[in-house]
C-alpha cells in the first residue's frame, strides 16, 4: 500500500525514471568462513529466477566484490560464480587483509567506501549486502519499480546471521 507523501517527505517519488541507472550490488568480506556463506547461500538467492535475473537492465547492472586477492581467485573457481556471470557483470575491488588492531566490521568500511565511490561516480544504485545476507524470490525484481518512481532509498531490514 503506497502512503501518501507530505511535501519535501523524504520517502516520496521525486521523479520518475524512464531508463534505470544500473544497479550495483555490492559486497565486502574476507575469509573462507565469510566466502562460503556467500557462496552457499547469498549469491545462490540472489540468483532466483525474481532477482538478479529479472533485473530488466542487465547489462549496465554490476556485482563488486570487495575482497583479498586470494578470496577472489577461490570464488572466481566456484560454479555459482560462474552462473552469475551471465547475469551481471563482476567486478573487484582488492582491499587487503584486515589489519588485528581494527574488528572486522569496522574495516569493511574500507570496502565499502571503494565502492560507494564507484558507484556515485557510474549513477548507480548502490544495494549494500552482506556475505551472509538471503533474499526471497521476487524481491530484486521490486528494485525497479522503486527505481522508477524516483525513490532515492529503498530499505529492506535483513538480520546478520553471522559476525566479521
Amino acid at each position: 500500500v503506497e502512503a501518501s507523501a507530505a511535501p519535501g517527505d523524504a520517502y516520496a517519488p521525486h521523479r520518475a525514471h524512464s531508463t534505470l541507472q544500473p544497479f550495483y550490488f555490492i559486497v565486502v568480506f574476507w575469509g573462507e568462513r565469510f566466502r562460503d556463506y556467500l557462496v552457499d547461500f547469498c549469491l545462490p538467492s540472489l540468483l532466483a529466477p525474481g532477482n538478479i535475473p529479472a533485473l530488466s537492465n542487465g547489462s549496465g547492472n554490476r556485482f563488486i566484490f570487495c575482497t583479498t586477492s586470494d578470496d577472489w581467485s577461490v570464488l572466481n573457481s566456484t560454479p555459482v560464480f560462474h552462473l552469475l556471470k551471465r547475469y551481471i557483470e563482476p567486478h573487484f575491488i582488492e582491499i587487503p587483509p584486515a589489519p588485528s588492531e581494527r574488528s572486522g566490521c569496522e574495516y569493511m568500511g574500507v570496502g565499502h567506501q571503494l565502492a560507494t565511490q564507484m558507484a556515485y561516480r557510474d549513477r548507480a544504485y548502490g544495494v549494500f549486502i552482506t556475505p551472509d545476507f538471503m533474499i526471497s524470490d521476487g524481491s530484486g525484481a521490486a528494485l525497479e519499480p522503486h527505481a522508477r518512481a524516483g525513490r532515492h532509498v529503498v530499505l529492506a531490514a535483513a538480520p546478520e546471521t553471522g559476525t566479521m
